[in-house]
């Protein structure tokens, strides 16, 4: 017999000190609030938590996907990463140093809306246009200040670098070269 996937919170009971489900990641804005299954692979995914409203309240991310913290799916428009059947992680960091978390995809840098609920591209992201294929390569998103590179527009110190580690096609398996 095959469980339900998508997301799901659980909890410890502490009166038995075993394992609830708190609650199953679903589309509260729909009759019967059905449950959110973003796609039949999301065998690999795992989610990030961040505030992302900074209202105290952690939001919980799955790919591009934010749940609130009773697992109502509050941008239900995103697309699914199917990425070699592996979906990715969701990496948020505040990586133009504004004081705001960023989601930061192979695809580009997004803000948080918090009035329209859902992530809105940083006007900051654009590839050169002869880098523009290369550049969002799907791929694993890591983010660190790998140092100072003077003369590179954008950089300055303290500020991150964003690098995707991207499979050769995206027809590869797990033991290509």
């Amino acid at each position: 017999a095959s469980t339900a996937g998508g997301l799901v919170a659980f909890g410890i009971d502490p009166a038995t000190r075993t394992l609830r489900r708190l609650w199953y990641g679903r589309d509260c804005a729909a009759a019967g609030e059905p449950r959110h299954m973003p796609n039949e692979f999301t065998n690999n995914n795992g989610p990030s938590i961040h505030d992302l409203d900074d209202d105290g309240v952690p939001e919980i991310l799955f790919d591009q996907y934010v749940y609130d913290a009773a697992g109502c799916l509050l941008n239900p428009g995103r697309m699914y990463t199917n990425y070699l059947r592996l979906g990715l992680f969701p990496v948020v960091a505040d990586v133009d140093l504004d004081g705001l978390p960023e989601l930061v995809t192979p695809s580009g840098v997004y803000a948080w809306d918090t009035a329209a609920r859902d992530w809105v591209i940083e006007p900051y992201w654009a590839p050169p246009a002869g880098e523009a294929l290369e550049a969002m390569l799907i791929g694993h998103v890591a983010v660190a200040d790998l140092g100072e590179f003077p003369g590179v527009v954008g950089d300055a110190p303290g500020r991150a670098e964003i690098v995707v580690a991207s499979a050769p096609s995206s027809t590869s398996t797990s033991s290509a070269t």
